[in-house]
C-alpha cells in the first residue's frame, strides 16, 4: 500500500519569458506525485505555460493556462509511475502571474 501526503504550494514566475521548474517545497519529500493539479492565479494578467522541457514552456510550444483554469495530471490510473514535479517547468506572459497547485505526493 503506498503512503501519501497532500501537498499544497504557490509559485509565482519571477520574470516572464523566463522558464522556471515547478520545484520541491519545504513540504515535499521526494518529488514524486501520482497526481497533481496546476491552477493559474484568477488575478493573473496573462497566461501561464507549462511543459515536461524547459525550451518548451513557452507561449510558442507550453500547454496554454487562462487564469483561473486548471490543469490536472493523474498517473495513478493509467501505469504504475510518477510524476516528478522537478521535471515541470512553468513561464508566464507577465512578470509576477503565477500559479497554485496541489497533490499527492507518494513517501518512501
Amino acid at each position: 500500500m503506498l503512503k501519501i501526503k497532500f501537498i499544497t504550494a504557490q509559485r509565482v514566475v519571477t520574470t516572464a519569458t523566463t522558464p522556471e521548474q515547478l520545484k520541491e517545497t519545504p513540504e515535499t519529500q521526494h518529488n514524486q506525485f501520482i497526481s497533481l493539479a496546476i491552477r493559474a492565479h484568477t488575478g493573473n494578467a496573462g497566461f501561464i505555460y507549462v511543459s515536461m522541457n524547459s525550451q518548451l514552456a513557452s507561449a510558442a510550444f507550453g500547454y496554454v493556462l487562462s487564469p483561473g483554469e486548471v490543469m490536472v495530471l493523474d498517473v495513478s490510473k493509467f501505469f504504475d509511475g510518477y510524476i516528478d514535479i522537478s521535471q515541470i517547468w512553468i513561464d508566464s506572459a507577465n512578470d509576477g502571474d503565477g500559479l497554485s497547485y496541489y497533490g499527492f505526493e507518494v513517501l518512501q
